[in-house]
């Protein structure tokens, strides 16, 4: 009776060895003399019965442990991981059909892919939903500040109802900015307007004012002596065209004046810094003489 109950034990471990070793993985004992304790599953017989031979039996039997690749007794390569069990003088031995390793290799790296492939896709969607988000805003910023620069200062920059909030902070700041320089633009247009309107009233007074008088009247640049205005009474004495000196004009001289008879007013202003009276003759068109003070 005792041989029937451990020949039972034997067949239970035997059929528990493939539990989580996939289709082709077995488990086996061996003894120190090479006889199988437990049964791989393609071996049909009795333990104790069997001499296992193959290249991992050989070394547990050595007293080594570790792994390699050789043939089992079916004649097909297997990946054998070996350990002796000193305590019970016996060596386990796991194997798994070359095969069906590098099938699910295959399925593992084909997981790789895919997870890497959508892990592509995922980062290719979240890059494009990120532009869409963050990089268009800022174009359209950069656009409308570059309208507003070129000198259109009614352009805003527009921005979509699904742009982050950060991104309608920055464009409504830029919209205030722009609000506020066309503002500040128009009222300094405005000043620069009554500006020139009170000039122009202004010149037009002094013009009056400059024809109303009766004698020859010129303005002149005491630096380089050129006439820079004749009223009428002077234009009718002698005609003022283009840029001409006040020596030339009145007197038909190259140079300024510079003698007894007719010195010149401006260097006496310009060296006593005090108004001066000077009585010079002046030519008209028709080369006659007319007395003046100066």
């Amino acid at each position: 009776y005792g041989l029937v109950g451990s020949e039972m034990c034997i067949r239970d471990s035997q059929i528990a060895s493939r539990a989580g070793l996939g289709d082709t993985g077995t488990a086996y004992l061996v003894d120190s003399y090479g006889f199988y304790v437990t049964l791989p599953w393609y071996i049909a017989d009795s333990p104790l019965h069997v001499i296992a031979r193959n290249d991992g039996v050989e070394r547990v039997l050595q007293g080594e442990s570790g792994e390699a690749r050789y043939t089992n007794p079916r004649g097909t390569e297997v990946l054998g991981v070996y350990r002796w069990l000193p305590d019970v003088a016996m060596g386990l031995l796991v194997e798994f059909e070359q095969d069906e390793l590098t099938q699910e290799i295959n399925q593992i790296w084909a997981l790789i892919v895919g997870v890497a492939a959508a892990s592509l896709i995922v980062g290719y969607v979240v890059t494009r939903q990120m532009t869409i988000w963050l990089v268009r805003p800022l174009e359209k910023i950069v656009a409308a500040a570059r309208v507003v620069q070129s000198g259109d200062l009614s352009y805003r920059a527009g921005i979509d109802r699904g742009t982050p909030h950060e991104m309608r902070d920055l464009a409504q700041a830029f919209n205030d900015m722009a609000s506020s320089i066309q503002q500040s633009h128009r009222e300094l247009e405005a000043r620069v307007e009554e500006r020139t309107k009170q000039i122009n009233e202004q010149t037009k007074f002094l013009r009056n004012v400059f024809e109303s008088v009766a004698n020859p009247l010129y303005v002149i640049d005491v630096e380089t002596y050129t006439v820079l205005m004749a009223n009428t009474a002077a234009q009718e004495l002698r005609k003022v065209t283009g840029t001409i000196t006040c020596y030339a004009l009145t007197h038909n001289n190259e140079m300024p004046c510079d003698t007894l008879e007719h010195p010149c007013p401006l260097r006496e202003i310009k060296r006593t810094r005090k108004p001066a009276v000077m009585e010079h003759v002046h030519l008209d068109d028709e080369g006659d003489l007319h007395y003046f003070e100066v």
